[in-house]
């Protein structure tokens, strides 16, 4: 029996509209929900409902992430939320707890570091496995095994 779920809402973090509605763009046509939120608008409490992953768009200053990052953290008080954040493939730093991707990536890269995300998010909360999991891509299902790599 094939377990089919919702597309997992992604929310795009960042300061710049064009880059972060851009990346909204990409990943609503690799099949999952996601939604640009600007700085100047973020509303941890409200944008973070429902979502299952956060991705902070490139070009955040250390302040803007700092404060980007203890509003997730207060808001997930009873879990962890998954963070990826692209950076400059020039910059080096310790992630503390969320995953750095070197920016530009390739979106077949960028679609296996949120999967991936998203399966170590499961398997911590506990939650039962679904079978398959279901990204609508161009009109069509695309069903791919949350444990194989083969989007890769």
């Amino acid at each position: 029996m094939t377990v089919e779920t919702a597309a997992p809402t992604v929310a795009v973090l960042g300061e710049d509209s064009i880059v972060g509605n851009a990346l909204e763009l990409l990943l609503c046509g690799s099949g999952y929900d996601a939604r640009f939120e600007a700085l100047r608008t973020f509303d941890a409490g409200r944008t973070l409902r429902g979502v299952r992953l956060v991705l902070l768009a490139p070009g955040l200053d250390e302040w803007d992430r700092g404060a980007v990052l203890s509003s997730v953290e207060a808001a997930c008080r009873e879990g962890g939320l998954p963070i990826l954040e692209l950076v400059s493939a020039t910059i080096s730093r310790p992630g503390r707890g969320r995953v750095l991707i070197p920016w530009p990536c390739r979106t077949k890269d960028l679609e296996r570091e949120i999967d991936n995300a998203l399966l170590r998010e499961q398997a911590a909360s506990g939650r039962r496995q679904p079978s398959q999991a279901t990204r609508i891509v161009n009109g069509r299902d695309h069903r791919t095994s949350p444990y194989s790599q083969e989007n890769e």
